[in-house]
């Protein structure tokens, strides 16, 4: 009976690693249009999704971007680009300032914590993270439940709303300069398998 306390250390040791949670990732649906200046000196505008948020993305890291997706990530209160079957991190997108920078964004949530309607300033990489340069604003809706025993983990999300920002560089390689104009919702979760 030797493998019995074996088996019981290590189960014992087992327990007592420490837990790592996965990150809560949600598929975001970006649809609007970006409007510029034609050389000719008149204003056109064209379709801007998150296909092209990952299009671009992907070909800055040389890959193909058939397996990757935009998600929502709600604890980091951001976007990025994922492996939508590992939901490893690719690059960030943009994100909204987190509850350390309230002067960045205001939030009116019910009293139940559930639905939080959210207007904040966005930002991105190039552009200098939180503190740095606002390139838009975003105005959402966004219900939301989260795990009773630790209040972190995302069980369900829904977040819709509309985006604004700018691109103001003439010679940005990977984005239209110009004013980009939308509207977003999330989808269903996209699992994180990279922790596991």
């Amino acid at each position: 009976m030797k493998l019995f306390p074996l088996l019981v250390l290590g189960l014992t040791l087992g327990l007592l690693q420490p837990t790592v949670f996965a990150n809560d990732l949600f598929l975001i649906h970006w649809r609007g249009r970006v409007y510029y200046t034609r050389p000719n000196g008149k204003i056109a505008s064209k379709r801007f999704t998150e296909k092209d948020v990952v299009r671009v993305i992907a070909r800055n890291n040389g890959i193909d971007p058939r397996g990757l997706v935009l998600v929502y990530r709600p604890n980091a209160y951001d976007t990025a680009v994922v492996v939508k079957a590992t939901g490893q991190v690719i690059a960030d997108y943009q994100q909204l300032p987190d509850v350390t920078a309230p002067d960045q964004k205001v939030d009116v949530t019910s009293a139940n914590g559930v639905t939080t309607v959210r207007q904040a300033y966005l930002f991105d990489e190039m552009h200098g993270s939180l503190g740095g340069q606002q390139i838009g604003t975003i105005f959402g809706i966004e219900k939301q439940r989260r795990d009773p025993n630790d209040g972190e983990h995302v069980i369900s999300e829904q977040f819709h709303g509309t985006f604004q920002f700018a691109i103001p560089e003439p010679d940005n390689p990977d984005w239209q300069q110009g004013v980009y104009r939308g509207s977003f919702v999330t989808g269903r979760r996209i699992v994180d398998r990279t922790t596991n």
